[in-house]
């Protein structure tokens, strides 16, 4: 049989997003503050690969949680990020306010 390079790269590409979303539904179990600290994704990349969940997947489920409509809105509302335990961390800032508004703007849902 010859090799279907095609088929084999959309078979890979189905397995990554499968991964991907499980690792998206993982994050979204953990019930995270929001917004979240600055620099905190390491230690919830490390949380992750405990669970099985490869580093790479874990990096994409951080990236689309943080760019949610809910996330994003979070950001804009709020006045402090927190840590992984809920505790106070840095003051949200009006640049990083603006930023998420702009994100949801475009998205026209604001």
């Amino acid at each position: 049989p010859k090799f279907d390079q095609i088929a084999f790269e959309k078979k890979a590409r189905k397995e990554r997003m499968k991964r991907n979303h499980a690792a998206l539904n993982v994050v979204k179990s953990l019930n995270l503050p929001m917004p979240l600290a600055k620099g905190i994704g390491r230690s919830i990349v490390l949380q992750l690969r405990e669970q099985g969940i490869s580093s790479k997947a874990a990096s994409w489920a951080i990236q689309r949680w943080t760019h949610s409509d809910v996330y994003l809105n979070a950001v804009i509302n709020g006045k402090r990020r927190l840590n992984l335990d809920g505790t106070e961390a840095e003051l949200i800032t009006d640049a990083e306010r603006e930023y998420s508004r702009s994100i949801l703007e475009a998205r026209n849902l604001t």
